[in-house]
């Protein structure tokens, strides 16, 4: 696992994270600016982390949601309490009218104290939010890739 900064060091918080393990699976720890990042890196990120959702810290989101805009492989998004409502908003004020064919799809986790509330976004439906889980808080997160 290797890791880099997106931006200097003074600039929009954005980490880059390569996992050695699995090709074309690596995590994004904030999405600040973005454009200094490849789209074929942009299109390897399948998880990001987001710590807070201060504008800095986000800014990059719409970027990165334009360039896997046709992925057929989901993209998950952790983060604080409001980050499903907050980020389902976005999505929701944009018009989706020439993707109803793309398969991309975002799973929303939000991180509570005891639980975690989670929520799939499809862009075949506009992106409107799924059905929300709730699952209790097992006080630490494995991610499929065994990190």
């Amino acid at each position: 696992m290797d890791g880099q900064l997106v931006n200097p060091p003074h600039g929009d918080p954005a980490l880059y994270v390569r996992l050695n393990c699995r090709a074309g699976v690596n995590y994004l720890f904030d999405c600040g600016e973005l454009h200094a990042l490849p789209n074929v890196e942009i299109l390897r990120v399948r998880r990001i982390f987001i710590s807070h959702t201060h504008i800095d810290h986000c800014i990059g989101f719409d970027h990165l949601i334009r360039v896997q805009l046709c992925s057929p492989t989901p993209l998950d998004i952790y983060g604080p309490p409001g980050l499903i409502e907050q980020f389902s908003g976005r999505l929701r004020g944009y018009v989706w009218n020439l993707t109803g064919d793309s398969p991309y799809t975002i799973q929303l986790h939000e991180f509570h104290a005891d639980h975690v509330e989670s929520r799939t976004l499809r862009c075949q439906n506009q992106f409107l939010p799924g059905r929300r889980t709730r699952q209790k808080w097992p006080g630490s997160l494995t991610l499929k890739e065994g990190y």
